[in-house]
């Protein structure tokens, strides 16, 4: 696990300058295959869940030709808080509450699909303001609003490894 967070804190860290020179940051994905590392960068992500699934399918089908044991996927989005029993708003970019944030998303057909998130907001200038980068604990319930629960729907499954353990989460929404 040391070489996967290397990976997502050096990616991070790209992102980061990205953002601060005023850039946008295009999702990107690294597949771990056997014979080294893969990347891939999403320059269309599409905004419904459909789309999102479709970019889903490709990355697991890519996977599966390389013989990836795992995707990280780093992405640049708006997240809100939603409570419970209300409505989801139809899109985050609306919400007054919404937020930026840079997410680590990593799935594999052997582990669970695990989730990190660096929040960030803007100065008076303009200027990004990064928060602290956390990973997800089992315990907490969380999801990528990119494939919903189905990000590694495509994925064969060992089947001692269960489920993705990869649930909804409703500040991450």
């Amino acid at each position: 696990m040391e070489d996967v967070n290397a990976i997502v804190q050096e990616v991070l860290g790209q992102a980061r300058e990205v953002i601060r020179a005023g850039e946008h940051w295009s999702p990107m994905v690294f597949l771990i295959h056997p014979d080294g590392m893969e990347v891939m960068e999403i320059t269309a992500m599409g905004k419904t869940g459909a789309e999102k699934q479709r970019v889903a399918d490709m990355i697991n089908d890519r996977m599966k030709d390389c013989g990836a044991t795992l995707a990280i996927m780093v992405m640049d989005v708006w997240v809100a808080k939603v409570d419970k029993g209300s409505p989801r708003p139809h899109s985050v970019r609306n919400d007054p509450g919404r937020t930026e944030a840079l997410t680590a998303t990593l799935w594999g057909p052997k582990q669970p699909t695990r989730m990190g998130m660096q929040s960030y907001s803007r100065d008076a200038k303009g200027k990004p303001v990064f928060g602290e980068f956390w990973w997800q604990t089992p315990q907490e319930r969380s999801s990528s609003r990119f494939a919903g629960d189905d990000i590694d729907a495509g994925l064969d499954r060992d089947s001692s490894s269960g489920s993705t353990g990869f649930k909804r989460d409703d500040r991450l929404q």
